[in-house]
């Protein structure tokens, strides 16, 4: 990862009320179809904007941040709601700590575009990821937009799909459910 982290102190901003017009976690879980018999990775778990409902939803949720504060954060408010599927782990730029071939799905929002050391990052994910496991891809549209990061450290999704099938995962579908966020879907090859 790099300089382009989300900073802790502005985690509030992550779960604002608008966000749940644009953003809507509830969309996406009803799209992939989350599951009570899954394991889900939520990497760069921020808060828990996706952790919380998706733990509401599937048998696990490993929530890693490299972030202290915001696993503290997400910790907290997980306590909050009463929700004891969620194991919490401080990761760093090149290891995530989930146990090899354990989650069925992979979910990023919005930390794509923090990585610097992409085709490390993939080959950790999927490391951890199960044979036949999906990842899902939520990050920024490509384009100038009040919120968000600059365009400057932003990836198409056309990018995201190169390096992901350099890593040796196949594109399997694309998803138009946020206005400024496009949701990418890969298959590890198997």
């Amino acid at each position: 990862m790099s300089e382009k982290i989300f900073a802790a102190k502005n985690w509030q901003r992550l779960i604002q009320p608008e966000r749940q017009q644009r953003m809507n976690p509830l969309t996406f879980l009803e799209l992939c179809g989350a599951d009570e018999r899954e394991i889900w990775a939520d990497v760069g778990c921020g808060p828990g904007y996706f952790t919380l409902p998706l733990a509401d939803r599937v048998k696990k949720v490993f929530a890693t941040d490299i972030s202290t504060d915001m696993l503290d954060i997400c910790r907290n408010r997980a306590r909050e709601e009463n929700l004891v599927n969620i194991e919490f782990i401080q990761s760093n730029s090149k290891e995530i700590g989930i146990p090899s071939e354990t989650v069925n799905r992979i979910l990023l929002v919005n930390v794509f575009h923090e990585f610097s050391a992409v085709a490390e990052v993939l080959k950790e994910l999927g490391r951890i990821l199960k044979p036949a496991g999906r990842i899902y891809i939520i990050d920024w549209r490509y384009g100038e937009m009040e919120s968000g990061p600059p365009l400057n450290h932003r990836v198409r999704k056309e990018q995201v799909a190169r390096d992901l099938e350099s890593a040796g995962f196949s594109f399997a579908g694309a998803y138009d459910l946020y206005e400024q966020n496009y949701v990418l879907k890969f298959a590890k090859a198997g």
